[in-house]
């Protein structure tokens, strides 16, 4: 049952320009001090109602460009993981990627935007940057021979749904809300949650591209990367009918055992070949080869031997490189 209008009293604190002695404790000790008196003056629900804040000051037109959209999900949910500091500072960024999603802003002139210091908005965007909100990318000047030149900051242009692990920590009554939020939000659209949300994932997909250079390093150079593209063409199509067979087992059962998008982001690229009683799989970067190496190596040689009785073959994780 709501309240009547009878029921509420709307009213504003107002200063009479009086000092009126008051009394508090401090460390246990009563301290009278002289502060501001002020009083209360009553308006009608139709005062308050009818009053308008924009009267207050020129207000701006909205044009394309001077707008931005902030998806409520944000503020109601995320805000309450990110802090009102990252999420502002995400609103920041995201009002300047209205055509690219990497703003031409330096840190510097970001933070002193916002009146912070940039060691404070550093401290943001890592926050922003764990939630998968944005990505930092240091840019290199060839002209300033390798050295740092500045900082680019990628911004994702939509709200992500929170995880499982997320809607776990919420507290009740906001995760009361986040459940009619969503209600209403299956009524009104379409909606297809996906299987996993885990941001983690995409980011390996970005490592596997990248090409590791140590300080002092060279480069690895277009003319190497093109032996090696055409090294691991040339071990594929040499497989045997035998070999391709074999893999397409392997990768079945391994289909069976881990979800989709892992697969999808570890295995998709990767096939493998038996040569002098090693079965080797061969992956498409490093990086890759390295996770496999660690997290799937011994259960692809047991579902190997599985299917080919050979309790003594061993397995090497590589990529295409390490046969050149």
């Amino acid at each position: 049952m709501g309240d009547s209008t009878n029921d509420i009293h709307y009213f504003r604190y107002e200063k009479t320009g009086n000092k009126v002695p008051r009394k508090r404790k401090v460390n246990g000790e009563s301290i009278e001090e002289m502060v501001e008196e002020t009083r209360k003056i009553y308006y009608t629900e139709k005062d308050v109602t009818s009053y308008s804040l924009e009267n207050l000051g020129l207000s701006l037109p909205y044009t394309p460009g001077n707008k931005t959209t902030v998806h409520n999900y944000l503020i109601k949910f995320w805000q309450y993981f990110l802090g009102p500091e990252a999420t502002m500072t995400y609103i920041n960024y995201l009002s300047l990627s209205f055509n690219e999603s990497i703003p031409h802003m330096s840190q510097e002139h970001m933070a002193e935007m916002m009146g912070i210091s940039r060691v404070t908005l550093i401290k943001y965007l890592s926050k922003l940057e764990d939630y998968g909100f944005v990505m930092r990318f240091w840019a290199e000047s060839k002209k300033k021979k390798g050295m740092n030149d500045s900082t680019r900051v990628k911004v994702r242009q939509t709200v992500p749904f929170l995880s499982e692990a997320e809607l776990k920590q919420l507290p009740e009554w906001l995760l009361l809300q986040h459940n009619r939020f969503m209600e209403k939000l299956f009524e009104s659209n379409e909606v297809m949650l996906p299987e996993n949300n885990d941001h983690e994932d995409e980011i390996k997909k970005l490592h596997e591209k990248g090409r590791a250079r140590t300080p002092g390093s060279i480069e690895v150079t277009a003319p190497l990367e093109v032996r090696i593209n055409k090294k691991r063409e040339e071990l594929f199509l040499n497989r045997t009918p035998q070999d391709i067979h074999l893999w397409s087992e392997i990768e079945d059962i391994l289909k069976r055992s881990i979800s989709a998008v892992t697969f999808g982001t570890w295995f998709k690229e990767t096939f493998g070949f038996f040569e002098d009683n090693k079965l080797v799989v061969l992956a498409p970067a490093p990086f890759a080869a390295e996770w496999i190496d660690n997290y799937h190596s011994k259960q692809i040689l047991n579902i190997f031997r599985d299917l080919t009785n050979n309790n003594d073959a061993i397995i090497c994780v590589t990529t295409a490189e390490k046969f050149l």
